[in-house]
């Protein structure tokens, strides 16, 4: 049985490993405006062909990532009640709990936002700020997916 969850636990946060891989790529021209928003060095015409792009994938991603991480959750605690070792569960538990409250305020700050944004002219300033924590967001599932990951990997080796 251990077996069984921890493969699934490997598909899952690696299936959010790659969402989250190709977020970032298509947000890679613009990945400056995380540190200051409210710089020049991201041209205008870059930044709201990236919130096009956000806009178009809204519909879809943030389902798959609930559903994603709703599974990675049950997974997680299926993994520490069947577990003999107990260590590498409870960092995993812990570390997803931690990232998962400080982003899921701004995770839905951000959705409703590029949705707001779709239906209301926005300046490009508004939508490099709110761009700007998308893409924080982004990068800190994107360190959520791998560190899971690799400490799974980890617990397979220890426990084989």
């Amino acid at each position: 049985m251990q077996v069984i969850v921890s493969s699934l636990i490997l598909a899952t946060a690696f299936f959010a490993l790659g969402i989250f891989y190709l977020l970032s790529f298509l947000e890679k021209r613009a990945w400056s405006i995380m540190k200051d928003p409210y710089s020049n060095k991201v041209n205008d015409k870059d930044i709201l062909e990236i919130n096009e792009t956000l806009q178009s994938v809204v519909k879809y991603v943030p389902l798959t990532m609930q559903v994603t991480m709703g599974t990675l959750t049950f997974l997680l605690f299926a993994q520490l009640y069947g577990s003999t070792l107990k260590t590498i569960p409870l960092i995993q538990i812990a570390l997803f709990i931690l990232l998962m409250a400080i982003g899921m305020k701004t995770v839905l700050r951000s959705i409703k936002q590029l949705k707001k944004s779709k239906n209301q002219k926005q300046s490009v300033a508004e939508i490099k700020v709110e761009n700007s924590r998308i893409f924080i967001v982004h990068h800190g599932g994107l360190f959520l997916s791998l560190a899971l990951g690799i400490l799974e990997l980890i617990y397979v080796n220890l426990i084989s």
